[in-house]
């Protein structure tokens, strides 16, 4: 074929077809197949103070970005969600805070008991009086800015003397014969060293040494503890718990009414 065949393609009307067999009435236009369409115009071709302009207008849409999430995120939700607590559950929002002459926010505590916050319910206390129900053992002497546990080993003789030590203490506290068992929370500390509860067990061991340094009824005393038995929740999550500040507290109102 003669190369200057491809420079130019013209359809004649008697051979060009419309592709259903019938001619069309129009004929062919002619396309420059080597050189092709003509490039379509770059955006922006043209255009340099647009394109001089762009990084500004990042800039600015990135700082407004910034500002709007700022303000939804760092103060509109934290008030929102703050405001929701406090409306909802002050109580716990305020760090379950116990106050001892506010009964409505703390079961069991009398309003008897002078008024004032002593402590909170989800970070235990060190009750060593023998007039108190007493909470596990803390590493960390119940310091929330140090919170911390014990990290030796149950075949670690450092780990087993002292759980010795402690059993002992607690038999001859609680008068328990040489062979009693205790239950292992009153002897080993928690992970945390914080830990505010006991088992039920375990505040009904100490039920005895209450009543007889309180001179009150040994019933009393136990009834005190079921009242105070926390259940799992919902029935099967957790295990039943007493919380040591809030026994302690309705310990000191049914004294103090005596």
């Amino acid at each position: 074929m003669n190369p200057g065949n491809l420079q130019r393609v013209s359809a004649d009307y008697a051979d060009y077809t419309d592709g259903s067999g019938r001619k069309s009435a129009e004929p062919m236009k002619s396309v420059d197949i080597l050189s092709g369409p003509p490039s379509p115009r770059l955006r922006g071709e043209g255009q340099g103070e647009g394109c001089a302009n762009r990084p500004m207008r990042n800039l600015r849409t990135s700082l407004l970005m910034l500002g709007i999430f700022s303000l939804l995120l760092g103060i509109i939700y934290p008030l929102a969600v703050t405001g929701i607590a406090q409306v909802l559950f002050p109580f716990r929002a305020n760090g379950s805070l116990v106050s001892a002459g506010h009964d409505r926010n703390s079961p069991g505590v009398s309003d008897r008991v002078p008024s004032g916050p002593v402590g909170s319910l989800l970070i235990g206390q060190q009750f060593s009086s023998p007039l108190y129900f007493h909470g596990r053992p803390s590493e960390c002497g119940y310091d929330a800015a140090h919170s911390t546990g014990l990290n030796l080993g149950p075949s670690n003789p450092a780990f087993l003397a002292q759980t010795r030590a402690r059993v002992e203490s607690l038999k001859t506290e609680e008068n328990l014969p040489p062979g009693a068992t205790v239950p292992a929370d009153l002897v080993l500390a928690s992970a945390s060293g914080l830990d505010p509860d006991i088992s039920p067990q375990s505040a009904l061991l100490q039920v005895a040494r209450i009543a007889r340094v309180r001179n009150l009824e040994p019933a009393l005393v136990r009834s005190l503890v079921l009242r105070h038995t926390d259940r799992p929740f919902l029935g099967v999550f957790g295990e039943p718990r007493v919380n040591v500040l809030k026994l302690n507290l309705a310990l000191d109102s049914i004294s103090a009414g005596r």
